[in-house]
């Protein structure tokens, strides 16, 4: 799913491999990519998950594959990693306080503007990043964790092989949503999230 080698900007491609793996879970008519607020013209999320119960923000973030990041060392790549993870929290922390005050989104579309109402929904977060050290994962956890105890509003960190393994196993919203809770339940009480290492059914549970 993901290339290897990466020239230049990884956003656009990083970008759209998410919105694959999220169309094997959710209607592929509720996924934005980029979208963009219609009063700021900036960049809400990476990605925006629109369904009946939910509205999840993902801000992604990743290197290019280049030989010279590659041959970074394994303290360099620590260092990136947790930078990433620092400037993705902090928006996503801006896109979730935006969406919550103003009682849902309003997005620019090709015609006009896209207004997704709160309207009962959840709102849910995430940050995604190549890769993580299991070492990093406390320090890696800690900016996300403080998003969720700051807003009261759920969050998670994933990395890429992560998310695919969630989204070939919890194959419908429900089931989606329901997993991100239990990683989260698990974050909260160990200040610092799971590593997804194989399949499991969440239980059901609402945040």
């Amino acid at each position: 799913m993901f290339s290897l080698e990466r020239e230049g900007d990884p956003g656009p491609m990083q970008e759209r491999d998410i919105a694959i793996l999220m169309g094997r879970v959710f209607d592929k008519n509720g996924i934005y990519i980029n979208p963009y607020r219609n009063d700021t013209d900036k960049e809400l999320a990476d990605i925006l998950v629109v369904t009946e119960d939910n509205l999840l923000f993902i801000q992604a973030k990743d290197s290019p594959n280049t030989e010279q990041i590659l041959s970074r060392s394994i303290e360099r790549k620590r260092k990136t990693i947790r930078s990433h993870i620092n400037k993705a929290s902090d928006q996503l922390q801006g896109a979730l306080t935006y969406a919550r005050d103003n009682d849902g989104v309003v997005i620019k579309g090709v015609d006009a503007p896209i207004t997704i109402s709160l309207a009962g929904r959840q709102l849910v977060g995430m940050v995604l990043v190549r890769e993580m050290f299991d070492e990093d994962y406390p320090e890696c956890s800690a900016p996300v964790l403080n998003i969720v105890r700051l807003l009261e509003l759920p969050a998670v960190l994933l990395d890429y092989a992560g998310l695919h393994l969630v989204t070939q196993n919890l194959t419908s919203p429900a089931l989606f949503i329901n997993g991100l809770f239990d990683m989260l339940d698990v974050g909260l009480d160990n200040d610092t999230f799971p590593k997804v290492g194989c399949s499991y059914q969440p239980k059901e549970k609402s945040w």
